[in-house]
């Protein structure tokens, strides 16, 4: 009786961690990059939001900082985030669209995170200062 309750009580604490969806799990982690952007820099945000993956190493990945500090020079400081667009493909992958606010104006991000055995990684990501490019008609013109 006693083992019972044990496990029951051990499934009640663990069973919410893995029933949490993808993309729950993969705003969080897209959340906790963009709180690393505004405090540490665009070289921290990447190297969070490629933390794990492919790219986590990749040279030519992490140099997209690069690109964050140009927009920086142009548009001003970030301000806030916000995630347009949350949308689980099949039971391992997630596509966000995010909208970044700096001073001046906004750059769209959008982001693939998928889940490997081990963690959830970003698989892919791109991003744009013109809405367009990111975001498919759609979101852009429905009411």
């Amino acid at each position: 009786m006693i083992k019972r309750i044990v496990l029951l009580s051990i499934f009640m604490y663990v069973g919410p961690v893995f029933s949490k969806g993808i993309c729950d799990v993969s705003e969080v982690k897209y959340q906790e990059a963009f709180n690393e952007y505004r405090e540490n820099g665009s070289v921290s945000f990447i190297r969070t939001m490629l933390e794990g993956g492919k790219f986590s190493s990749d040279e030519k990945a992490l140099n997209q900082s690069e690109h964050f500090q140009r927009i920086e020079s142009s548009f001003g400081d970030v301000g806030t985030t916000s995630v347009i667009i949350k949308k689980s493909l099949g039971d391992r992958s997630c596509f966000i669209s995010s909208i970044l606010e700096y001073e001046l104006g906004p750059v769209f991000m959008s982001l693939m995170y998928y889940k490997t055995s081990k963690e959830i990684i970003v698989s892919s990501f791109s991003f744009q200062t013109e809405a367009e490019v990111i975001l498919s008609s759609n979101v852009l013109f429905q009411d």
